[in-house]
Parts: structure tokens; sequence; C-alpha cells
């Protein structure tokens, strides 16, 4: 490192820290007086880790000697002609060594004399003329209780360096060596770890560089798909326009034909009326003024000319005329969609799940929900029941190690890093913290109705605040919140943003980027909240659509199977859920079981379950065209039928608003669409999301328990679905609580006081 995280400039008086970090002085100045807690502590500004300020402030933090080094390196000359000079002794000899806090070169003899100075005794000489070129530091401690003496032994009973006198006395019957020989023994050690730690360094690169060649992939693949659809775009253009061409040559072509048909029946008509308006004229004047002789003489004329001149007016003038008009389906854009194709983007689920039952076992003496699991600091669970007082402890094999009294109605519990153990209350209105394995009562915090808790990775406390016991008593005028609290209770900080709006949070868990999952009971969601409270991201459950099975006409055996291909191995059978207000645990009574129907036998025989096939981290982006897999429009803008790639005919059913979107003739294009939709109407209930327990591996992975649907959701770090890492056919009915212990095993609790054991992540078998 050469720049400094804060200034992003060359490190001036570089200070390390306890984590291994380093800040320019004025920089953490700074930043301390900024970020400083109530509890004496900072966070680092680039790991995060908590950092307890000395005493006697930043300035007592040690410098970074080896900057310092690289510095005075950079100063050196290279050129061996230009060697440097010692700045103290009057004959110039060539400097060996340079003092990093006086920053001055010395000579061999000068740079003894130098350590042997008071005022110098804890200054730290860097060789720039080691053998072989070899550039270290060299430096000597002094024993604080004896200021004179020099700490040559290290003392292992107490692990720390001793000076002789300290030897003698204090650490007589302690084991000691000499500090030389344990330098030696800890630098091989520590190269070990470094060795080991660099490995794992090369594993990150190597993740980063597959990101970066992913990144590529992904921008190759949306430039191509963007060409293919905008070439398709043109393509419809065409084919639409010139089906809008026809249609108006059409009409054109149709009307001026009839016009003229019109003209010339007009001029027909206009002809005989006129013949028929003079013979009646003559007729008339001969009525009205001729005498009786030539009225009788001329009446047979009369009445046989009027009778030639009044013929029957053609029915083609009265009766038939041209109907102009243009019918479209209001439904045709999701045809159009069919027509124009479809873009995919699904994320596949990594190849490294592998779900394998452990074990199942019950709490004796119950027939309550599991409401709780939490792992305690070794491989063990402490598991909550029923919403009682009494919390008992379990191994991986479902033996019972103890159990505790905790309280009225544990809620939830949590332990952080350093092993405090919290409990929530909803009746109590109260959150405790113990000391480790619960043995002894710390503090408790008097809150509304605590629900879900959960600690972050800097040991902060994150609870869900509610107004009622439970979700079914919610009114929207309720404000629920979640709560983020200091280690002690203190600097309370309500998340808050104009955005955000709980409606019932039931449960929170800490992802390894530091950001909150709340299941959020009511809004049916999971929200990822940002370490500020903003949100990132609403997962409200898996629920795929096809955008084109409209058209399709699919068969109801056709889409079960696509339904299902989404699901791990074994049918799902989906239920309406039961009711959900018993099963939240109400104080009054015992919550109701939620396996009376059908219980599964419980058994500790391993049960292998067979990665999806679909198992794959990274998102498929594709496009199908049907233009050329199904059909294709010709210039004309009709549908025809193409051939497969064998050459043989395929008969393509196309379904009768198709046709008529695509301009084929015949009654087929009045088609409706009541038909095809009627073909969705056996699809099966499918209960809304229901998050329940939450909790997050240490691969970054967020479980959810979907208590309705029977199943437990797999998704990633952002929120995204990944699949469905248990249902039913898993044996899992109404999961209500879950946990990964500190071994990896996934714990899912239910009801019935049952608990799964699983193994779901096989990382030697996977290609990831």
């Amino acid at each position: 490192m050469d720049r400094c995280p804060l200034c992003f400039g060359s490190f001036q008086k570089a200070k390390l820290l306890p984590c291994l970090d380093t800040v320019c002085f004025t920089c953490l100045d700074e930043y301390v007086v900024k970020n400083a807690r109530a509890s004496g502590t900072f966070p680092c500004p680039v790991c995060h880790l908590e950092v307890p300020v000395p005493e006697g402030g930043i300035s007592k933090f040690d410098d970074n000697q080896y900057i310092k080094l690289e510095q005075t390196l950079e100063k050196t000359p290279a050129d061996p002609d230009l060697p440097c000079l010692c700045e103290v002794c009057e004959e110039k000899q060539d400097a060996v060594q340079r003092c990093l806090d006086c920053e001055q070169n010395f000579c061999k003899p000068c740079s003894r004399a130098h350590l042997r100075l008071n005022i110098a005794k804890s200054h730290t000489l860097a060789n720039i003329a080691g053998p072989e070129g070899r550039k270290y530091l060299t430096a000597t401690g002094y024993c604080d209780k004896h200021k004179n003496e020099e700490l040559t032994f290290y003392c292992r009973t107490c692990q720390f360096p001793v000076c002789m006198r300290c030897r003698l006395t204090v650490h007589e019957d302690h084991t000691t060596e000499d500090l030389v020989d344990f330098a030696v023994r800890a630098r091989r050690e520590l190269k070990i770890a470094l060795d080991e730690n660099n490995g794992f360094r090369f594993q990150m690169l190597n993740e980063i560089e597959e990101l970066r060649v992913y990144a590529d992939k992904m921008d190759k693949a949306k430039t191509e798909i963007k060409k293919i659809i905008g070439n398709r775009r043109e393509q419809f253009h065409k084919s639409i326009d010139t089906l809008c061409d026809n249609m108006i040559n059409k009409l054109e072509t149709e009307v001026v034909s009839e016009e003229v048909r019109i003209l010339e029946d007009k001029d027909y008509a206009e002809t005989d009326m006129l013949t028929l308006s003079q013979k009646i004229a003559t007729a008339n004047q001969m009525v009205d003024f001729g005498s009786d002789i030539e009225v009788v003489r001329n009446r047979q004329d009369i009445i046989g000319s009027l009778a030639l001149a009044k013929k029957e007016i053609p029915l083609s003038m009265t009766g038939i005329k041209l109907n102009i008009e243009f019918n479209y389906q209001k439904q045709a854009e999701q045809s159009l969609r069919y027509l124009f194709g479809r873009l995919s983007i699904d994320i596949t689920p990594p190849n490294y799940i592998s779900v394998s039952e452990v074990a199942t076992f019950r709490v004796e003496n119950t027939s309550d929900v599991i409401n709780a699991i939490c792992p305690s600091m070794d491989d063990k669970c402490w598991v909550a029941c029923g919403w009682k007082s009494e919390v008992f402890l379990f191994d991986r094999f479902g033996q019972q190690i103890r159990s505790k009294h905790l309280g009225r109605d544990v809620d939830c519990l949590a332990i952080d890093s350093d092993g405090n153990a919290y409990v929530s209350c909803r009746e109590e209105h109260s959150v405790k913290r113990f000391d480790r394995n619960f043995r002894r009562r710390m503090a408790t915090l008097n809150i509304e109705y605590p629900r879900g808790i959960a600690t972050t990775n800097d040991n902060k406390l994150v609870i869900c605040v509610n107004k009622t016991t439970t979700y079914f008593d919610y009114d929207p005028s309720h404000q629920n919140r979640v709560l983020k609290l200091g280690p002690d209770g203190d600097e309370s900080k309500e998340l808050k943003n104009p955005s955000l709006c709980f409606m019932y949070p039931i449960r929170v868990a800490v992802n390894i980027t530091d950001e909150l999952c709340v299941s959020d009971n009511i809004k049916h969601a999971v929200l990822f909240l940002k370490p500020n409270g903003e949100i990132k991201y609403v997962y409200s459950g898996e629920r795929k659509t096809d955008d084109i099975s409209l058209v399709k006409a699919p068969t109801r055996t056709n889409l079960m199977t696509a339904k299902s291909s989404t699901t791990r191995a074994g049918t799902v059978s989906l239920k309406p859920p039961e009711s959900r207000k018993e099963q939240d645990g109400p104080l009054e009574s015992t919550p109701k079981s939620i396996l009376d129907k059908t219980r599964p036998p419980l058994n500790n025989s391993p049960k292998t379950v067979q990665t999806p096939e679909q198992a794959l981290a990274p998102i498929n982006y594709s496009y199908e065209s049907t233009f050329e897999t199904s059909v294709s429009l010709e210039s004309t803008g009709t549908l025809k039928e193409i051939t497969n790639a064998q050459g043989g005919e395929e008969n393509i059913l196309v379904p009768a608003h198709i046709k008529a979107l695509s301009g084929m003739t015949g009654a087929l294009e009045t088609a409706s669409v009541t038909d095809v939709e009627s073909e969705m109407d056996y699809e099966p209930y499918v209960p809304p999301f229901d998050p329940r327990g939450i909790t997050c591996d240490k691969y970054g992975h967020v479980i959810v328990c979907d208590y309705s649907s029977n199943r437990v959701h797999l998704l990633d770090k952002h929120g995204r679905f990944l699949m469905y890492l248990l249902t039913e056919a898993d044996g899992i009915f109404g999961p209500t609580s879950v946990a990964v212990d500190k071994a990896g095993f996934l714990w899912v609790g239910g009801g019935d006081a049952t608990v799964k054991i699983y193994k779901y992540i096989d990382l030697e078998s996977s290609t990831y």
C-alpha cells in the first residue's frame, strides 16, 4: 500500500492500526473525531473493525516504520557509484543505516553510538547496505520497568518479551528462551501463515478476474442481443409497413371500383328518371288540356307509354352495399410478443448446492412451533419452542445438552461474536442481555413488542419493534420499526428513510456485507437494507410468469412440467395455507400444530437430494426468435409454415388471433382469444409469499422460510432468487425458523416441535 485510504495521497506520518491497516496521522485524527463511539472505539476506515483509541490519543498508535522504510529506500541513490555517506562523523564514511526517526544516515560506528543515547534508545534504524542488498529494520526494545535493560528474552508462559532482571525475578519460574531464537521460530510460523493467506489472496484475485471476465461477457451478450432485437424491430417495421400498405392499397382499389359502379348506377337511374319525367309531363298536358275525344282516343297510348317508362329499380342499387371496416384484437399486443420473440433473463442456482438430510429430532414434551433457532459459539444451537420461558441447547445429532429459563415468552434469540446472548420477550416488553451460555443476566431493555433480533458484524443489536403482539392485530396506523442499538443498548438509532415503510417486521438477519435482511410478514416481502437504512432491494417471492403462455395454448401436462422445472427434485404440492393467525403464537393459548394432518416419521437416516440441473451462478441472457424457429412473415405480411432443420414439413398450430393479426383470410380472422385463455384456468393455487425465519451464511446466501408454501428459499447476497432449497417433498411443513451453525449445517424448525438438519454446501465436488 503506497496511498492513504482516506486522502489517497502519499503517507504523511503513517500510523499503524492494530488491524494492520495504515492511515495518515492527520487523516486519522479527523476521521476519529467524526466517527468515535461513546465506548471509546472507532470503526477502521478500511476493514470497519472496531479499534480502541489508546490512552493519550491516536498519537500513541505505532508509526508504520515499514512505510517509512519504503519512503527511505526511494530516497536512497540507486546508482552504486553514488553511495550514501554518513551525515554525523567527519570521516564521511559510507552509510550503512538510516534512522527513520531522526532521518539521518549513519556509518556502522555512528549507528552504534546513536542507539546508546537515551533519547534515541527507541529509534528504528533501516539497514540500507545489508548483505546481498537485503533491506531490513533494526530496533532495540527496553523494559518498561527497568528502563535501561534491553528486552532479550521471551517468556513463553506470559507470551511477551522480558529483560534479564525480570527473567530472574518476576518470571523466575516461567519458561523463557532467547528472544532471537524465538524470533526465528516466529518468523517461520508467520511465513507459513502468510503463505496460506497469499494463497487465499490469489484465490481472491482469480475471483476478481472471473468477475471481470463475467462482466465482459455480460456486456458482449447485451450488445449482441440488442443488435438482434434491433434487427427484429427493423424486420417487423418492414413487415408491418408492407401489411399496412397492402391494406391501404386494397382499400383504395375496392373503394375506387365501387365508386365507378355507383356512378354507372347513378347515370342509369338519372336517364330512366328523365325519360319517365318527360312522359309524365306530356301525359299530364294531354289529360289536363285535351278535349274529351282526344283523352278517350289516346287513353291506351298514354297507359302503354307510361308502363314502358316505369322500370323496376335494380336490387344492386338499393340492397347491395360494400361494407368497409377495420377490426383488430384487443389483446393483439400479447400475440405480437409471441411473434416477435422473447427475452429470457434467468439466474440459475450455483452448482455447489447439494442438499442431504443429516438428522431430524423433536423437542420433547411439547408439540409447539419452533419459533427460533440460534447457533451457539460452537457447532450447537439453542432452540426456542412455543413462545415458552425455557430454551434448549441441542447438538447436531438431536441430543439435548442443557436447558435454560430466560423469560415468560421467549420469541427470538441472538448471540454476538463476543458470546453475549440476547433474548426478546413480547409479553414482558423487553430484550434481555446475558453473558456466555446464558449464565447471568447483564441488562434489560424495555421496549414495546420486540420480535426478531440479530447482531451486526460490529456487535450492534438490531430489533424488530412492533405495536402489537402478533401480526394479525396489525393496523395501518401502526408505525412498526427496526432499531439498531449499541453493544450496551445505547446509541439508539431507528432506521429511517422516506421510502421505507415497514408493516410488520417479524424477523431480521445480517448479511456478510452488514446489510439487514428483514422479513415483513404483512408486506409479504424481505427487505434488504443498506447499513444506513436505505432500501437496496425488495424480494417478494419467486413468481415466474410466461409472457407468451397466452398464445402457446399449452397442454395441462406441458404446463405442469414447466411449472415444476424451476424447483428441486420432487413434486411440490401447493396447498392453501392453514390459519395464519394460529401460527404466530397467541400468548393466551398454546399454538396449534401445523402437522396435525400428516406427521412425517422422524429418523436420522441421511437422505441425499439431487442438485437441480439449473445450478449456475451467473445470469443467462437469451433471445428466442419465432421467425427463425417456428413461423415467418413474407413480404406480403402473411403467416406461413416453414420446414424444420431436417427438411421435413413442420405443422405449426397457430392460434386464431395470431392468424388474424398476421393477415390470414377466412372466418378465423374474427376468432376470440377466450378459448386460449380458458386453457389457463386450471393453474394450481399459489399462496402469497409468507416470509418467517431468515438467516445468512458466511458465503453471502440469504435463506428464508416461506411458511404458507412449505418452502425454504435460497437467495444471493443481493436478494436475487437462486432456488428452492427445500420443499414439501423434503418433508418441510410450515417452516418458521432457520439457522446455520458454526460448522455450516442448516437447521430448519417448523411445527410439531420438529427440527431438521441438512448439509447443503458441497464445495469439494462442485466446479465452483
